[in-house]
């Protein structure tokens, strides 16, 4: 019995198939080898993608899995708050869309569910300067 018939994957081109067995087989060994669970294993890739496209000045990632219907030890619903002065002069969808750009294959995959905070970094020096004036 295949990987393919194992995981109910339709009958793809040899490219499909071979990309597609690729990318689990690094998937399990880079979790395997880390001595991560999968729930870590997908929050770190969330951190480091966002850290490297968004260059945040604040950034929580939080897996809210156990909040829903899922296997125990899934990270398939994940809410993300980001403070980011890439978000300075863009409208929410915008710093939406860039959010969803940093994670696009984790959205194909493991990720089901992403809720977004996206806050411009202005925005949080504003609020600071407003509670402290006189």
């Amino acid at each position: 019995m295949s990987l393919f018939s194992i995981l109910k994957i339709p009958v793809l081109g040899i490219y499909q198939r071979s990309t597609i067995a690729y990318s689990l087989t690094r998937l399990v060994k880079s979790a395997s080898y880390s001595n991560q669970s999968a729930e870590d294993f997908i929050e770190n890739i969330v951190k480091r993608k966002l850290h490297k496209a968004l260059e945040p000045e604040y950034l929580d990632v939080v897996n809210e899995s156990a909040r829903h219907n899922v296997p125990r030890g899934s990270a398939s619903h994940i809410r993300v708050t980001v403070v980011s002065p890439l978000f300075n002069n863009k409208s929410l969808i915008q710093r939406h869309r860039l959010v969803n750009e940093a994670l696009q294959e984790e959205l194909k995959g493991p990720i089901h569910a992403l809720s977004i905070d996206a806050i411009a970094a202005t925005e949080i020096k504003d609020k600071i300067e407003q509670k402290t004036s006189p």
